[in-house]
């Protein structure tokens, strides 16, 4: 007896089978974009310094702002500090939160420190960590 072979799929949802993601040059405008199908942006999500690399200059930039606030000027509206937080970085943020979704929570220096602090490394992944979980 003859098998029947499934028809081939074009990978959208509801298909029977799914098929490996097209390419963004062949990807038509009736299917979604799927930016991971680029080589390029493929490997340098998988990198594992990704995440180190943009989170790197933000800390950076963290600690000079903190310390320009400590030993800058002690007029709020002459403080770089003071101006760069409530006036770019908050209007940053919201933007960022509106256009880019959870881009920010990628480079934040805020949970970069704390997690470098648990792992005692920047980027190596240990198993022993100290903490409650």
């Amino acid at each position: 007896m003859e098998e029947k072979k499934a028809p081939a799929t074009s990978g959208r949802a509801g298909s029977a089978s799914p098929t490996p993601c097209r390419s963004l040059a062949t990807a038509n405008s009736g299917s979604k974009l799927n930016i991971l199908a680029a080589e390029p942006i493929k490997r340098l999500f998988r990198w594992r310094g990704f995440q180190f690399a943009l989170q790197g200059p933000n800390v950076v930039i963290y600690i000079l702002v903190i310390l320009t606030g400590f030993y800058g000027t002690q007029v709020g509206s002459q403080n770089f500090a003071t101006v760069l937080t409530w006036t770019v970085w908050w209007s940053a943020i919201i933007f960022t939160f509106l256009f880019a979704g959870r881009l920010w929570c990628l480079m934040c220096p805020f949970a970069a420190m704390a997690e470098w602090l648990q792992r005692l490394t920047l980027w190596t992944v240990k198993r022993e960590t100290f903490g409650f979980n």
